[in-house]
């Protein structure tokens, strides 16, 4: 088997799986193949070689057969992160309406409101 598993091309899992499958018709048993990819276990191992739409998902096994690392959702061109709605939030944000909850507490803070409050209170004492 090659040493050299670094490569950085589109096609870096096709290079794996051509490595494996060569292995095995050069009639190399599974337990040495997974020795030499330390951390990978044989059906991993096997999986990549035999099933061509498989696309292993942890980042220790990509890093260990020598595959790209790639972000795992897509990164804003813009903003250089991760957005979770999945929609590049625009930079000026159209305000929102209040919640009634948010009316209410303006309200009660408003100073005519308290002026109304005191004036009941006055009246209900008297």
């Amino acid at each position: 088997m090659p040493t050299n598993r670094a490569v950085t091309s589109c096609n870096a899992l096709d290079a794996v799986r051509g490595e494996l499958i060569q292995a095995r018709r050069s009639k190399v048993p599974w337990a040495q193949i997974g020795e030499s990819f330390s951390g990978v276990r044989i059906g991993t191992l096997k999986r990549i070689a035999y099933d061509p739409q498989y696309v292993p998902k942890r980042a220790d096994i990509c890093q260990t057969l020598g595959l790209p690392l790639t972000a795992p959702a897509p990164v804003c061109p813009r903003h250089g992160v991760v957005h979770i709605p999945r929609r590049c939030p625009p930079d000026n944000p159209k305000p929102r309406r209040p919640s009634p909850r948010m009316r209410r507490k303006r309200l009660v803070h408003d100073e005519r409101w308290r002026m109304c409050q005191c004036a009941m209170l006055r009246r209900k004492l008297r």
